[in-house]
């Protein structure tokens, strides 16, 4: 067995990429403890996706709008075996070193963070020798949630996480499509999750060869919260945690780094869905570039590039597009590149306060991308993290109506704004990409 190294990531969507050097050189590392029992939590996140591999170092990004109080704990194999409480400014960094200390745990393993106010979130990053990775942390989710963006084909390994993280053993039910529709996939239709604890399937042995999946899960006993985990042939890998279906989805950028993206739409649903696909480019110019309709049941992919012909400007490289529907869908953004892979699930809401966990490091390059979906010019106030994990002082900037603006950072940050905005950041170092979604901290 060898010791685990985690990867933990904060909600709001995340991907499978790391840009990080040493935490001393990012943002605060916090007093580490053991639980106390006296505080009172608000919010809990669950990380699906940790990694227990000596090629990948891996921390555990903490963030809120105020100095907070939190407790990190591990499940394996039907119970705790690591807690530790961590706290004091409102950005911290915990090692996997540091919250696993002697434990010794193979693979697949998951971590949920108890935090003690309500605006807060965390990110498990994660980065070795050509591989860039982080994936969202999710609260407790939906009746049914929806994953898609997996590909089977070639030298593209995928696997299925199915993270439990209550003291209940649960049983999932899960409805796969493709390119050729429907798969019938007996193997998936019933499947226990033994309580705090997280299984993982293997699709690839299951459905090879498939140029794009989506997946539909239900919990007819017990809760799980699912992630996908995308390998590549160069090495680099993904990871994205599942939503719930919504009738608009945002994503602030459409590609980057060394990766074209692809818009992946599914739609679970017995009936059609219509939708239209809107661009927001920087000088504040909006384009409705797509119409068309998702069949039941089906899931389709969609080129940026095919959308980018399609701009006024087709020069225009940052631009960020909206995906509304007449019934409920899900939509992710899938990054490729040569030797890299990234994603990440859309923003189904618009929210006027987010917080950024992540951008940092030396060696990589970040850029926050605040997309304005209003018809008047948003006025947005950001604090960034400080070395210590404070928050420096505030600056302020304007985002015209229908636009994208882009902040390069090498820091965390929390945001906000006078009207709804939509958030995420990419980040590219050595080759490999990450896209991350923000965490919103209220609905729009």
């Amino acid at each position: 067995m060898k010791r685990l190294l985690i990867l933990l990531v904060v909600l709001s969507m995340g991907s499978f990429v790391v840009l990080f050097p040493p935490p001393s050189s990012q943002s605060h590392i916090p007093e580490v403890a053991e639980p106390n029992d006296q505080v009172a939590f608000a919010r809990v996140v669950h990380c699906p996706w940790l990694r227990a591999d000596g090629a990948i170092g891996t921390e555990l990004i903490m963030a809120a709008d105020r100095p907070f109080e939190a407790t990190v704990s591990v499940p394996w194999a039907g119970e705790v075996v690591a807690q530790r409480a961590v706290g004091g400014m409102p950005f911290g960094v915990l090692s996997t070193i540091d919250l696993l200390g002697d434990t010794l745990i193979p693979s697949h393993i998951s971590a949920i963070v108890e935090f003690s106010g309500e605006a807060s979130g965390a990110v498990v990053m994660g980065n070795g020798e050509g591989v860039l990775a982080s994936i969202a942390c999710a609260p407790t989710g939906p009746a049914v949630w929806q994953l898609a963006g997996g590909s089977t084909l070639t030298g593209m390994d995928l696997e299925l996480r199915l993270f439990n993280p209550f003291p209940q053993d649960a049983v999932v039910a899960i409805r796969v499509m493709s390119e050729n529709d429907l798969e019938p996939e007996s193997t998936l239709e019933s499947l226990s999750v033994r309580a705090q604890s997280t299984r993982v399937i293997d699709i690839g042995s299951l459905l090879d060869l498939r140029q794009v999946l989506a997946f539909s899960i239900t919990d007819p006993a017990g809760l799980v919260v699912p992630s996908l985990a995308q390998t590549s042939e160069g090495g680099d890998g993904a990871g994205w945690t599942g939503v719930a279906s919504a009738d608009v989805w945002n994503f602030p950028f459409t590609s980057g780094g060394a990766t074209s993206g692809v818009l992946v739409l599914t739609n679970d649903e017995p009936i059609q869905a219509s939708y239209d696909i809107d661009a927001y480019a920087p000088d504040g110019s909006v384009s409705q570039l797509w119409q068309g309709v998702l069949e039941p049941r089906t899931v389709m992919e969609i080129p940026v590039d095919d959308l980018r012909v399609l701009l006024p400007d087709p020069s225009v490289r940052p631009f960020g597009v909206r995906v509304r529907a007449d019934a409920p869908i899900a939509a992710f953004l899938i990054g490729t590149g040569p030797k890299d892979t990234a994603a990440m699930a859309g923003l189904p809401t618009a929210s006027q306060e987010w917080i950024v966990a992540g951008p940092g490091g030396a060696e990589s390059n970040a850029t926050v991308w605040v997309m304005n979906p209003g018809q008047t010019v948003a006025t947005v106030t950001l604090q960034r993290s400080s070395n210590d994990g404070g928050l420096l002082p505030a600056e302020k900037f304007a985002v015209p109506a229908g636009s994208v603006f882009g902040i390069s950072t090498a820091r965390g940050m929390i945001l906000e704004a006078d009207q709804p905005i939509s958030v995420a950041w990419i980040g590219s170092s050595i080759g490999t990409t990450v896209y991350t979604g923000g965490i919103a901290l209220s609905d729009a």
